[in-house]
């Protein structure tokens, strides 16, 4: 999906609750995706504790007016630990960890198929080795603005 189509997804849920009343603070709001482990076995689930950039910053920037604004991208604490509590008790093997958000499928996530490919082999390992030792488990398309417009809005 990606973050220009997350985003408008989520102003028009935003909207939607505004319409029905709800205050945006007493909503949990939870999302479920795909994405790329990193320094992980295959099948485990990452629970994102932060949502940071392709070079690992925790806030989306929007272009706004002409000016570039920066906003956190933070997540719920309390329900990720929740579930990961829910996760042990199911037998589900899950991390917790931070989830790399990149604005492209190909040199973003530090792929070497793509139709460009201006590094190697060796920079890409050590840029995903920097990342781990960073705390990113897995690499995504949304979590940034998902972290940084959820948490604008409570």
């Amino acid at each position: 999906m990606g973050i220009p189509s997350l985003s408008i997804l989520i102003h028009e849920i935003l909207k939607l609750l505004q319409h029905a009343g709800c205050d945006p603070s007493e909503v949990v709001f939870f999302r479920l995706g795909t994405s790329g482990g990193l320094g992980l076995d295959a099948g485990t689930v990452v629970i994102s504790e932060a949502a940071v950039d392709g070079i690992l910053r925790s806030y989306m920037e929007i272009p706004t007016l002409g000016l570039i604004i920066q906003h956190p991208a933070k997540l719920d604490e309390a329900l990720n630990k929740e579930l990961l509590q829910i996760s042990e008790e199911i037998g589900c093997k899950s991390e917790l960890g931070k989830t790399m958000c990149t604005y492209d499928f190909y040199e973003g996530q530090a792929r070497l198929d793509g139709a460009f490919c201006d590094y190697t082999e060796e920079d890409k390992l050590a840029f995903l080795k920097r990342a781990h030792e960073r705390g990113v488990r897995n690499i995504e398309m949304e979590s940034l603005c998902f972290a940084a417009m959820t948490h604008r809005a409570v």
